[in-house]
């Protein structure tokens, strides 16, 4: 039991040495620390970039942008790059190519150039012609044992 009571300690304090690197981090790295300093920055770089859009910029609101870039440069300087994610997808063109299947679902991908699938055969028809010099089937299984009887047996 010695040996186990020994791994089991070392174990716990390498457990509390990694709490407290973490800790010291704020729980991430400094690429995404950098990347939630940014959050607000973007979002106001946004709203700056709306207004010039829309023609309602002022000299603020090119005051602001300068400031914005100059401190979102800071921020990818210290933390590296930033690689900031799109929070809202736009919406594919219409007449586009439907968005693909999640990943582990078992449906068809969609025809190359955006055609329409061609529809499947159709079911053969149990009333059908069978053919030239041959019979129609018309056995039915018994509902009991399941084999097949003759018409006359049906009635």
């Amino acid at each position: 039991m010695g040996f186990l009571d020994d791994v089991k300690a070392k174990g716990s304090k390498l457990a509390s040495q990694a709490n407290q690197s973490l800790g010291e981090l704020g729980g991430s790295s400094p690429g995404q620390a950098g990347a939630k300093q940014a959050q607000p920055l973007l979002h106001d770089l946004g709203v700056v970039t709306w207004l010039e859009l829309q023609g309602r910029a002022t000299d603020a609101t090119a005051a602001d942008k300068e400031r914005i870039l100059g401190a979102l440069g800071q921020i990818e300087s210290q933390s590296g790059n930033l690689q900031p994610v799109m929070q809202s997808a736009a919406p594919p063109p219409p007449g586009s190519a439907a968005a693909p299947p999640p990943p582990g679902s078992n449906a068809a991908p969609p025809p190359p150039g955006g055609a329409a699938a061609a529809p499947p055969p159709p079911a053969p028809d149990a009333h059908a012609d069978p053919g030239p010099g041959r019979r129609p089937d018309r056995r039915r299984r018994c509902p009991v044992c399941g084999r097949f009887r003759s018409p006359a047996a049906a009635t």
